[in-house]
């Protein structure tokens, strides 16, 4: 069955106990929907990236290595044998 691959970094593989899974998708779907079944699946990783009804500002999502603009994830379509990568925030100092 057709899947997108869904990768994890720093807390979020303490979150989700994986470094990444995949999601069967059928035909072209909407990122944010992408992101609703993942939720569903884990809803601590929603506690830790959402915000109310938004994302965390600090979260970069990336499609086949192209960055995802948050305003766009409504819209934006993902296809079969894609890869999303989601990165927490980074810590500095």
């Amino acid at each position: 069955m057709p899947s997108v691959r869904i990768k994890f970094f720093a807390n979020l593989r303490e979150i989700t106990g994986k470094s990444e899974i995949k999601i069967a998708i059928q035909d072209k779907t909407p990122f944010q929907e992408i992101l609703n079944q993942l939720f569903e699946m884990y809803p601590r990783l929603k506690q830790s990236i959402m915000e109310d009804t938004k994302i965390r500002e600090h979260y970069r999502f990336f499609l086949d290595g192209l960055q995802v603009d948050h305003s766009k994830m409504e819209t934006l379509e993902v296809i079969p044998e894609s890869t999303i990568v989601i990165l927490p925030p980074a810590g500095g100092g």
